[in-house]
């Protein structure tokens, strides 16, 4: 009780990164106590929870205690991160009460999305089921999303479905990156994806994106990506423009060219430009520095 703020969370860190598990069990009786502030007990939970899941160490004893942390009396921020940490800690005994967050309407969208990852890290026989029921609700497409990255965790094809459903029935503002790359990091996802795109009807431009999000991972996939293409009724790779297409866009350029637009346009996480490229150091560092790009290059 001698240290405050920043060095506190430090501290804090450190014993999370380097402590036993009775070490952790104390930052764990701290976290879950009456008199700790709410902010406090948040970063306490946080790093509780990143330490177990980097060290594979949770904290000794009962940790039921938790579920105090769900109710509405609780900040969001407690509310989500104490609904990751009962997956994290695989407290199976806590389902029934991670299932009540993930299906309430009215409750905030972190806290939902926490809750449904809680219930892909127990892994209960009917997990998919009930993820992949609320993956098909009317309610916001984040945690429709979130069920069906939950239930792709456990079986990608029941998730693939249930994705293929979800994009089907999206906006064409809906980017579908975080999807795509689930099913990416997961064991036969990509396979599974590829399947259940077999007949659908996808908007072009959610298409894109996810092509794109293939294309940023690395990983050649030509079905999955001919599956997306197909699905959106839109043409892989770029479009090889005529002379006089390429003139009327030089022209364009040259009219209407705005630096400060097209470095937004760089900037947009939905592009990915900056996971391969940086400029002046900054970014990624698969490509090439684009700094020199504009002295290097004709426009055309």
């Amino acid at each position: 009780n001698k240290l405050e703020g920043q060095q506190l969370l430090d501290a804090v860190s450190l014993i999370a990164s380097l402590g036993s598990a009775d070490d952790l069990r104390k930052l764990f009786d701290r976290a879950i106590a009456a008199e700790t502030p709410p902010e406090q007990r948040a970063a306490l939970l946080r790093t509780l929870v990143t330490a177990s899941q980097q060290r594979d160490l949770k904290p000794t004893g009962d940790l039921s205690a938790i579920a105090t942390r769900l109710d509405a009396q609780n900040p969001i921020a407690v509310r989500a991160v104490a609904a990751e940490a009962i997956g994290v800690w695989k407290l199976s005994a806590q389902a029934a009460a991670l299932d009540a967050l993930a299906a309430k309407a009215d409750e905030d969208v972190s806290v939902r999305k926490a809750a449904m990852a809680g219930l892909a890290r127990l892994g209960a026989s009917d997990a998919v089921t009930k993820l992949t029921a609320l993956a098909a609700t009317a309610g916001p497409i984040e945690v429709r999303e979130a069920a069906v990255i939950g239930a792709s965790s456990l079986d990608a094809a029941a998730g693939s479905k249930a994705a293929v459903a979800l994009l089907s029935s999206a906006p064409a503002t809906t980017d579908p990156t975080p999807l795509v790359n689930a099913f990416l990091g997961v064991k036969g996802g990509p396979q599974a994806l590829t399947a259940s795109l077999k007949d659908a009807k996808l908007n072009g431009d959610v298409v894109k994106l996810a092509v794109r999000a293939i294309e940023s991972s690395g990983r050649k996939l030509p079905e999955l990506t001919a599956a997306f293409t197909t699905a959106g009724g839109v043409q892989a790779g770029p479009k090889t423009l005529t002379p006089a297409e390429l003139a009327a866009l030089l022209d364009e350029v040259k009219s209407k060219g705005d630096a400060a637009r097209g470095e937004l346009v760089f900037r947009k996480a939905a592009n990915a430009c900056l996971n391969c490229h940086a400029i002046g150091g900054a970014g990624g560092r698969v490509g090439p520095d684009l700094a020199s790009i504009g002295g290097s290059a004709q426009p055309d």
